[in-house]
């Protein structure tokens, strides 16, 4: 991430936090730069997974499903890798900057549609 975007993304976590927002509310905050993967998983596997997890899995989010046996995942990387072994299934890397198909991400919808920079650029 360059350093234009770095700013950008500062000033979007501290307006949200002039508007009494606590940053350690925000899942993405307490993930950093989450990890993505395409896992070959159902919906089902996948959430129970998470479930079965736990405290192991608390900063993961399932945010796409693709079709009936592969689903998109994100969150905390050590968390994700426990996820993916967990499942024992194949998986790859996504490398992208954010995550913004969760429900912490809802709040900032329009400002991600528009593609401005957001805090989810850690």
């Amino acid at each position: 991430m360059d350093q234009l975007a770095r700013d950008r993304a500062n000033a979007c976590l501290q307006a949200l936090i002039k508007e009494g927002v606590d940053p350690k509310r925000l899942w993405i905050v307490a993930v950093g730069r989450p990890a993505t993967f395409r896992v070959q998983a159902s919906r089902a596997q996948v959430e129970a997974a998470i479930e079965q997890l736990g405290a192991a899995a608390s900063c993961v989010r399932l945010l796409i499903v693709n079709d009936t046996h592969t689903c998109i995942v994100a969150g905390k990387p050590e968390q994700c890798k426990a996820l993916v072994a967990h499942l024992g299934c194949d998986a790859m890397p996504i490398e992208q900057g954010m995550a913004g198909h969760c429900k912490e991400a809802e709040p900032f919808r329009d400002e991600i549609a528009r593609g401005a920079p957001t805090h989810y650029h850690y």
